[in-house]
């Protein structure tokens, strides 16, 4: 399963009837600053292709596909809005009909985007250290090259 705890803390996640009025609507809330946004929702050869399937009765929710994400409403967003899914809603805006989609739900409590982060820090420094490489500029190299490559690349950054 992919790793979505970007996302926060899975609250929910099942099988729902999406109406056209809740696709639109979870398309077109604005999400709280700083989250990248664009008011666009998707009207693309995708979303068409999606809203086809759907019409003519080959839209199967236990196919290999995402599930659309949501975030819930916290102290932070009175509403919900999407993270992920977006063509799959616009398809359900197309057809004019509620349709069945596998639907996952996320919320952040307080401090959580701070926890993740350094959760994320920590594991990337592990990463890091687990690879050779100079803790000046961290150059990758062999233990030999790295030893060559301080005395001469940061001559007057390390000390003597």
């Amino acid at each position: 399963m992919k790793d979505r705890s970007h996302y926060g803390l899975m609250d929910d996640e099942g099988v729902m009837v999406v109406t056209p009025e809740q696709a639109e609507t979870w398309l077109v809330t604005r999400p709280p600053a700083p989250i990248m946004w664009s008011r666009d929702v998707p009207d693309n050869e995708k979303s068409h292709r999606l809203a086809a399937a759907m019409e003519a009765g080959e839209w199967d929710v236990d196919r290999p596909v995402e599930p659309v994400i949501i975030a819930k409403e916290t102290p932070t967003c009175r509403a919900e809005y999407c993270r992920g899914g977006h063509h799959r809603l616009s398809a359900v805006m197309h057809t004019g009909k509620p349709q069945r989609l596998r639907v996952q739900f996320y919320s952040k409590p307080d401090g959580y985007d701070r926890a993740f982060r350094e959760k994320r820090l920590r594991e990337i420094a592990e990463e890091r250290a687990a690879i050779p490489h100079c803790h000046v500029c961290f150059w990758e190299g062999t233990p030999e090259e790295i030893a060559a490559h301080i005395p001469t690349a940061h001559k007057y950054e390390v000390e003597a």
